[in-house]
């Protein structure tokens, strides 16, 4: 059993056929039980449920992390990391290209930005202040040295676009904007595999960039196209998380902020 057991246990439903001594097809539905990261010991689930199971891979900890803080991020938020991580597997074949749930991807991974910066604070709290906080973290964390925009230039300015363009209209506004002459995109790369998925997670250098600008017209005039692409944004995310937790002052304020929180 591994450490996100206790955290987030599901069940994977299967239908095993077979027939019976007069011939007959019969059918029963069965329901296992499955931990992320530990593979079925049923071998005839594994077939059954092939598309469904998935191996997470942890966020790297740095080993100085407080006991409570390490508690922390294995019990809250790998398993929400584990949700995106299902998300990549998305669509699957028989859902005709639909349900790849991209903007979802999106709203959680720059949700997850905004509660880091959290972290940032003596309570764990960012009312009046979650925009400055936002652009800080990113600013102070996100690995830029090894994943910095294409074709974007500044990088203040693309952190400025993630939470104007991206954070706060999916967050408030059903992702509408009044001002602005730009167009942004969502992407991600369809229905990656489980391996694929598995290797992302373990990987030291970024797949390629999470922000690309590109110039576009629309009806005659030049505007400005910003992506966002999903894979890449994943890994930066988490690597960011891993980059804080080496950051042994921040660390030690984590961890008092969660013990006055009880936790």
């Amino acid at each position: 059993m591994n450490r996100l057991s206790a955290a987030k246990v599901g069940s994977i439903e299967a239908t095993e056929t077979g027939q019976n001594r007069s011939g007959k097809v019969a059918q029963k539905s069965l329901q296992y039980l499955y931990i992320p990261g530990s593979r079925p010991k049923n071998t005839a689930l594994v077939s059954a449920a092939s598309r469904l199971y998935m191996a997470y891979t942890p966020v790297s900890i740095h080993k100085d992390t407080p006991a409570r803080v390490r508690k922390f991020i294995e019990q809250h938020l790998d398993t929400q990391f584990a949700d995106i991580h299902a998300i990549l597997r998305l669509p699957f074949s028989d859902m005709n290209g639909l349900g790849g749930c991209n903007f979802a991807a999106a709203n959680s991974l720059l949700a997850f930005v905004s509660g880091f910066a959290a972290m940032l604070t003596k309570d764990m709290n960012t009312i009046g202040k979650s925009r400055d906080l936002f652009k800080k973290i990113l600013k102070n964390f996100y690995p830029w040295d090894v994943q910095p925009p294409r074709n974007g230039g500044d990088i203040s300015r693309t952190i400025d676009h993630l939470y104007d363009l991206f954070r706060s209209p999916l967050s408030h506004s059903l992702g509408l904007r009044k001002k602005g002459n730009f167009l942004v995109t969502i992407a991600k790369e369809e229905a990656m595999s489980e391996a694929a998925v598995e290797k992302l997670e373990r990987k030291d250098n970024p797949p390629a960039q999470a922000i690309e600008y590109s110039p576009i017209k629309i009806n005659g005039e030049s505007i400005e196209q910003i992506h966002l692409y999903i894979g890449p944004m994943y890994w930066g995310t988490r690597q960011m998380l891993a980059k804080m937790t080496a950051d042994s002052r921040l660390m030690q304020n984590v961890d008092s902020a969660l013990k006055s929180l009880g936790l």
